[in-house]
């Protein structure tokens, strides 16, 4: 029997650098993550800072930490927040995911569609927003992994 009452028991924050797939940063960008488990949760936070050129890419992506592959339930995604500065501009809030079994964190953008509906939407050089020197994304999302 499972006593869903048990408490999860996180373990402190720990650092780690995350890659980033399909962006070419400028040099001196910062990026920072961390994370904490509990048995086969953890939470990972990243943050990324643009410095130097601008970045170049489109649909964006975060790796995990090293050996993490998420939950393989078919069509379970795993969804966190983003928020995304256009520094001295506007702040803008997205989504974060990763697919069932996946490894990599996806960010995407919330746009406009058929005039009602949001869809998300690959961040990249020129969206959704021209990304410059001093720009930078806060990802956040709690997964459930593989044991």
């Amino acid at each position: 029997m499972i006593d869903i009452e048990q408490e999860l028991v996180w373990a402190p924050w720990k650092e780690y650098t995350p890659t980033l797939y399909n962006c070419g940063p400028g040099a001196g960008t910062t990026v920072l993550g961390r994370y904490r488990r509990a048995g086969t949760s953890a939470d990972v936070d990243v943050t990324v800072t643009f410095a130097g050129s601008n970045p170049t890419g489109s649909s964006w992506e975060l790796s995990l930490p090293s050996g993490w592959t998420t939950e393989a339930t078919t069509n379970r995604l795993q969804q966190g927040s983003l928020v995304m500065n256009d520094t001295g501009t506007v702040a803008l809030h997205g989504v974060c995911y990763l697919d069932a079994g996946g490894s990599a964190i996806k960010l995407r953008s919330l746009n406009l569609y058929g005039g009602t509906y949001l869809a998300w939407t690959g961040i990249g050089t020129t969206a959704p927003f021209t990304w410059t020197a001093g720009d930078f994304f806060v990802a956040k999302i709690r997964l459930e992994l593989q044991p």
